[in-house]
């Protein structure tokens, strides 16, 4: 079925070679019979089996203009010439072959098949391959095809894995099958008899690969974090990793540590998985999420503050404290840290107290006040805390990313501008920024463009709330909305 509704027979196209021996064939045999009515005769009988094409159509693929035609087109011929000329099979090739036309195997099969069995072997291989991903795949296939005579990009190969598209060369549907080989498939037919019976078991192994927003996964990497009082990325990592492992897929630490600490705007839902599963394997389970979350005093313990302030309470404690040294105040500290359930040599927390550093994690603060007996409040003030260690709060909207991250998309999209060959370039990086960043469409488009606000741009993004952003671009855009 084409775009217009219209039934062109099955999606399968074969070399039209034997197509065109067989109509110089029935030629030859009715001489009076002129070319354009064997084309009209054709298309009739392709019409009464509900095949339509055009009379123009048949006679482009009579005349070999059209490289390739459908298997249906190639049958009706052959049953036009056994109801007209009464001439078997068998005949038809010996003929043919005493003409000096020799058609080999290879220019019989199909050279295009439906896309739809690509995909099925595509899925399948990614199913029993876990740790590989279609851009790796779409890569060997274009080596490999290259080295049989068919040359495709592996952008365009990738697309045709992914299911887009009709038809795709016979040759990727071999190769595939090939690639499975070491699977124990043995052919084309057999891949595809084992889809089928897997067809359950690959869906969820397509579905873990699907990219989700991070905002959860982050949450629960904060939480889990606070619960275990870890405030370095690299245990949970490990644990991830591991679990992914499981899995069969093999996950780097530094991928993960980034995806951990807020730095991938998705993550994949086979991470947010083993993420979920490694909370539910906590003993406290849902309790740790619910508490974790309504102690704001500790939600800010992995978070970096600054160490100006916990220097200056160093200096008062020790003026409270003559004859005390910075030493002895420094194994205090790190003595009540332990006491908190984290961990901190006095021998890191010296400098800490001595003003020589420039941020530090939370828990170090709130052990600091610990050593004034007379003061309740723990409470860290909001203008000395840096940032969240994940790099997101709890509260914090799924459209918030980095100021550098956005920054940075907006000037390679103003890098590419000048070489885009499409005139609607502008337009999908806006969009995509859109996606990635939260920032309207309309105002992205105006700063790929270098152009100045609009009124109208304005009050389009006046129910929009921006997640705070210090960035050129950024400053920029909140600029533009006051």
């Amino acid at each position: 079925m084409n775009m217009e509704g219209r039934n062109h027979g099955s999606r399968d196209r074969i070399p039209g070679v034997f197509f065109r021996a067989m109509a110089g064939l029935y030629l030859e045999s009715r001489p009076d019979v002129p070319r354009e009515a064997v084309v009209k005769r054709l298309t009739s009988r392709l019409m009464e089996r509900g095949i339509e094409y055009h009379v123009r159509t048949v006679r482009r693929q009579l005349l070999g203009v059209v490289e390739s035609v459908p298997p249906e087109v190639e049958d009706e011929l052959r049953q036009m010439i056994r109801d007209d000329l009464g001439l078997t099979d068998d005949d038809i090739e010996s003929r043919i072959a005493a003409k000096g036309v020799h058609v080999p195997d290879e220019l019989r099969r199909s050279m295009y098949v439906p896309i739809e069995r690509a995909e099925r072997l595509t899925k399948l291989w990614l199913h029993l391959n876990p740790g590989k991903s279609k851009r790796s795949l779409a890569q060997h296939l274009s080596a490999d095809l290259a080295g049989r005579g068919v040359v495709l990009s592996t952008d365009s190969l990738q697309s045709q894995l992914a299911g887009k598209g009709y038809l795709v060369r016979r040759e990727l549907l071999e190769m595939l099958a090939a690639y499975l080989a070491p699977m124990g498939v043995s052919s084309v037919e057999d891949a595809e008899v084992r889809a089928s019976a897997l067809d359950e078991s690959i869906d969820a192994s397509i579905e873990g690969r699907s990219l989700v927003e991070s905002e959860r996964f982050q949450q629960l990497c904060r939480i889990w974090q606070l619960s275990h009082r870890e405030a370095s990325s690299r245990r949970l990592a490990q644990l991830l990793r591991d679990k992914l492992g499981e899995r069969g897929l093999d996950v780097g630490i530094h991928h993960l540590q980034r995806s951990i600490a807020g730095k991938t705007p998705r993550v994949r839902a086979d991470l947010l998985q083993a993420m979920e599963e490694l909370m539910a394997e906590s003993t406290k389970g849902v309790e740790v999420e619910t508490t974790t979350m309504a102690e704001p005093v500790r939600s800010v313990d992995l978070a970096w503050v600054r160490c100006q302030p916990i220097s200056e309470l160093a200096e008062s404690w020790l003026t409270s404290n003559p004859g005390a040294s910075m030493r002895q105040l420094a194994l205090r500290v790190a003595q009540t840290i332990r006491k908190m359930g984290y961990a901190s040599s006095h021998n890191t927390i010296q400098p800490i107290l001595g003003g020589w550093k420039k941020k530090t994690r939370g828990y170090v603060y709130r052990a600091v006040l610990r050593q004034f007996p007379g003061r309740e409040n723990e409470e860290i003030p909001p203008d000395h805390v840096v940032g969240p260690v994940s790099g997101a709060e709890f509260e914090e909207p799924a459209s918030a990313r980095s100021v550098s991250s956005l920054d940075a998309f907006i000037l390679d999209a103003q890098r590419r501008l000048p070489f885009a060959k499409s005139p609607h370039f502008v337009k999908l990086s806006a969009s995509r920024a859109e996606k990635l960043y939260g920032i309207p469409a309309r105002e992205a488009e105006r700063l790929i463009r270098g152009e100045s606000a609009k009124a109208e741009d304005v009050d389009h993004t006046a129910g929009w709330t921006a997640p705070p952003r210090v960035g050129v671009f950024s400053e920029v855009f909140e600029n533009s909305r006051r």
